[in-house]
């Protein structure tokens, strides 16, 4: 695993779907080289279920927004 977060944004948008929002600071992809990885997210919800919700590529690139 290179990077593990724990501090996601959990909300609905006006369409009432629903988003998970994570922030990666420049230090957490530092020594990881550009390229294309595979992500998972996983939310553990109030009563303790964990709920995987999401996985696929994405791309790790300098000066994306």
């Amino acid at each position: 695993m290179l990077i593990t977060k724990t501090d996601a944004v959990v909300s609905q948008d006006d369409d009432a779907n629903w988003q998970v929002v994570v922030a990666l600071e420049p230090e957490d992809t530092i020594n990881i080289p550009r390229g294309v990885y595979y992500h998972q997210c996983r939310v553990t919800l109030a009563n303790g279920n964990v709920s995987h919700i999401e996985a696929g590529a994405f791309v790790l690139a300098v000066g994306i927004n």
